[in-house]
């Protein structure tokens, strides 16, 4: 078995080592002058929360497609915007193809203001 380093990670060198701490202690100090403090996180994370869903994703799997659109009723959003909506219960569409939706939508918003 040949070792190797995980995907999406690389190896520094000693040079680029010092140009890179060089860098972060200039940007660390001119944040720390302006009253900042360091945090630091994990740098992995349980798979759990890298596989999982969050938000308005997760809760229509939760609640079902109806029961979404139902509570979009109720804060009086038109069926006719939830039509328009609909392309993006889809999670088989890309992400180009939802912004491109939500583009559509938006300028349709953006004319019927004025």
């Amino acid at each position: 078995m040949k070792p190797s380093i995980p995907k999406g990670t690389r190896d520094f060198n000693a040079i680029e080592i010092f140009n890179r701490r060089f860098i972060i202690n200039c940007i660390q100090r001119n944040f720390e002058k302006f009253g900042f403090t360091p945090l630091e996180t994990p740098s992995f994370e349980n798979l759990s929360t890298l596989t999982g869903k969050y938000g308005e994703e997760d809760k229509l799997d939760k609640i079902g497609k109806e029961k979404v659109i139902e509570e979009l009723l109720d804060k009086n959003i038109s069926q006719k915007s939830i039509d328009k909506l609909e392309p993006l219960f889809k999670t088989y569409n890309s992400n180009e193809e939802q912004i491109a939706v939500l583009n559509e939508l938006l300028k349709e918003s953006e004319i019927g203001k004025k």
